[in-house]
Parts: C-alpha cells; sequence; structure tokens
C-alpha cells in the first residue's frame, strides 16, 4: 500500500470561537495558502476539555482577583488568561501541536498569550494593546493595567516575527509603548462581520432614524446618545432612536429598545437607519461602525481609538470628544432631517469599507506579507 503523506500546515491559534472575527478571518485566510493544511486550536475550547486544568487555572484567577471576579464573566475570563497557570499551559498546548506535523508557520489571533512555538515564524493580529488604554479619558474605570501583565504582554508582541493589527493606534503603541521595530508592525484593519447588502443609490433614507448597536450600553457611550437625543427631539419631533444589543432602563417618547439580537438580523435595523451613533468611551476597534459604513449609513462616533482611521470628518460622517452632549447634539443635527446628506457620507462611507474594510481583503494583506516573511525567516533560522 502506499504511504499516505501528511500535507505540511499552518496552526491558526484563537482564544474562543468568537467574536465572530476569528471564524471570518480564518474562513478568509485558508484558501491563500492552498499548499497548506490550516489546523485551528480554540484555546477555550481546548481548556474546557481538561476540567481539572480548568479548575486549577480558574482557582488561580479568584485567588489573584479576589471576591469581584464572582458574577462578571468577562472578568473572571480576563483574570484567567492573565494568570501565569494558563500561559504556561497555552505554550504546552501549540508546542505538542506543532510537534505533531509539518507546521510551517503559527498565526495567533489577539495577544492573550504566547502562541510562539521555538523557530517556528509566529504571526500575532490584534485589535488593541492594555496600554493603548491609558490614552481614553477615565480609562481606570474600565479596565485594570497589572504591570505584570504588561510584561507578558511585550514579550507577545518581541516574539511575534510580524505584529498584525487593525488599526494605525495600535500600531503607534506597539512602537512607542512596548519597543517593536516598526518594521515589524503591519496595520491591515478588520471587515464587518454582519452579512451586509444595502445599495446606498436604491435604498431610501429618511433622515430620522439614528441607530444604536451595541452591548455594553455604558462602555459604548449609550447615556450620552440618549441625553443628545432629548435634545434633538425638541428640534426634530419626528426623530427616533432604535437601541439594538442591549436593554438599558431608558423611557423617552421616539426611542425603540430592541435587545439583544442573533448576528443574523442584524441587516434589518441597518436598512432601517438613516444615521449610525455609538459615541463610546472606549473602544478598541468598534466593529459596529464598519458594519453600519458598510450599510450604506453616515457615522458619528468619538474621536478615539480607530475612529479616526475610518469615520472621515465630513466625508463618512462626525468625530466628537467623548462624554461631550453639546458636540453629539450638533454633529447629529447636521444630519437629522437631511436624507440627501445622509445619502452623501453614507455612500463614501460604504465605498470606503467596501473596498478595504472586509475579511477577503484583511486576509490578502495578511497574507501577502507573511509569504514575504518566511523565505527571510527561514534563512534567518
Amino acid at each position: 500500500m502506499n504511504k499516505v503523506v501528511a500535507r505540511p500546515r499552518f496552526l491558526f491559534l484563537t482564544p474562543a470561537p468568537r467574536p465572530f472575527a476569528n471564524s471570518r478571518l480564518a474562513a478568509a485566510l485558508a484558501p491563500l495558502f492552498p499548499e497548506l493544511d490550516m489546523n485551528v486550536l480554540d484555546v477555550r475550547s481546548e481548556l474546557k476539555r481538561h476540567p481539572f486544568r480548568l479548575a486549577s487555572i480558574c482557582t488561580a484567577a479568584v485567588w489573584n482577583g479576589g471576591s469581584s471576579l464572582f458574577g462578571n464573566r468577562q472578568k473572571l475570563l480576563l483574570a484567567l488568561y492573565r494568570t501565569p497557570l494558563f500561559q504556561h499551559w497555552v505554550k504546552q498546548l501549540v508546542s505538542q501541536r506543532v510537534r505533531s506535523g509539518d507546521y510551517r508557520f503559527t498565526f495567533q489571533m489577539q495577544s492573550l498569550f504566547d502562541g510562539s512555538a521555538g523557530s517556528l515564524p509566529h504571526f500575532v493580529y490584534t485589535d488593541h494593546t492594555m496600554l493603548e488604554n491609558m490614552h481614553y479619558p477615565g480609562w481606570q474605570r474600565w479596565v485594570d493595567i497589572q504591570p505584570s501583565f504588561v510584561d507578558h504582554e511585550r514579550t507577545i508582541y518581541l516574539n511575534a516575527d510580524t505584529m498584525f493589527v487593525w488599526s494605525t493606534n495600535v500600531a503607534r503603541s506597539l512602537e512607542e509603548q512596548y519597543g517593536v521595530a516598526g518594521e515589524n508592525i503591519h496595520c491591515v484593519g478588520a471587515g464587518s462581520n454582519v452579512e451586509l447588502h444595502c445599495d446606498p443609490v436604491n435604498r431610501l433614507y429618511d433622515g430620522q432614524t439614528i441607530l444604536f448597536v451595541g452591548v455594553e450600553w455604558e462602555r459604548k457611550g449609550g447615556p450620552v446618545l440618549v441625553e443628545a437625543f432629548r435634545r434633538i427631539k425638541v428640534m426634530r419631533p419626528e426623530a427616533r432612536l432604535i437601541i439594538v444589543g442591549c436593554s438599558p432602563n431608558v423611557a423617552s417618547d421616539g426611542i425603540e429598545i430592541v435587545g439583544r439580537q442573533p448576528l443574523a438580523t442584524l441587516a434589518s435595523y441597518y436598512e432601517r437607519a438613516s444615521i449610525f451613533c455609538m459615541p463610546s468611551r472606549r473602544e478598541p476597534f468598534g466593529n459596529a461602525y464598519i458594519e453600519a459604513m458598510t450599510a450604506g449609513l453616515p457615522v458619528v462616533a468619538t474621536s478615539i481609538g480607530a475612529t479616526p482611521d475610518f469615520v472621515r470628518e465630513g466625508e463618512t460622517g462626525y468625530l466628537v470628544p467623548p462624554d461631550n452632549v453639546d458636540e453629539l447634539t450638533a454633529a447629529l443635527l447636521r444630519l437629522v432631517g437631511r436624507p440627501g446628506h445622509c445619502q452623501r457620507l453614507g455612500s463614501a462611507g460604504r465605498r470606503i469599507a467596501v473596498d478595504e474594510y472586509n475579511w477577503h481583503a484583511v486576509a490578502r494583506r495578511i497574507a501577502a506579507v507573511i509569504r514575504s516573511r518566511l523565505p527571510l525567516l527561514a534563512q534567518t533560522a
């Protein structure tokens, strides 16, 4: 019998199945390396297969984080990722996996652990850094920066042969705050997680309907938007606000609260709206902005994080400072009641989103850099 020869592979490391960016990029990247099989390693799912290991890591996380972790799943997960026990286990897991086959490189989503394996070429794609949080006003409210994890985070970045980032602010953070060489950083953007087929030319803009999409009401600036909307309602009684993703206790005329929705149903809300507004106080990237632009909506956002990369003042929308009700109200009033203006800005935003911010384009940029780097890395190995 002929012996079956295993094909060479690359390892795609992801912290968890979600957010959907993980699966979207994996699906777009795999076909660009037809000579390699992609092997996906979902770290959280793998950890669940080892209950005793999971229990010991959770115990270490609670020991370090205290009672504040109870009842807060997001905080518990972050504390879990920060434990040395978890970091050591991931290194072992990756090492075992790459020894099991002919792996040519490893590719890692986000920077929650170090997925490098010896001299094997390693690439990291991340939307944020811990120290980048310090550029947000009042950042202490949203994040606990632990020096020990920042040191480990720096190791993650320096162990990567190339860093891929979603936005230019993260590129600056890597170079200025972590000492990563500029030539090893590539800004490749990100894509929309919602399937949208809106055509700004043929869709109807009523110029009255504002859409908010976000799960974390406070962090995404929801209370500021409601206060601005109440002012707008006095001048524009026909204005409406749709809130999707969360269910805040807000009672006001003209506000429709939808709550959490499956990803497949989000497109219908983007299609109903004429304006998108999410005035975030802290935002690693904000895929919802890209979704709104893909749907042909003008965007009103805060001038923090990644948003200045794609929300271009007066061209695709408007930028305002965080927590500034006056400026947010003024920016929205430039759009409310002006359907033609909404269409012009929405059409410009859609062109940028479709051409630059989609997962296939992101994957092509990443693949081109990886292919250019592999021969050079082989020479220095």
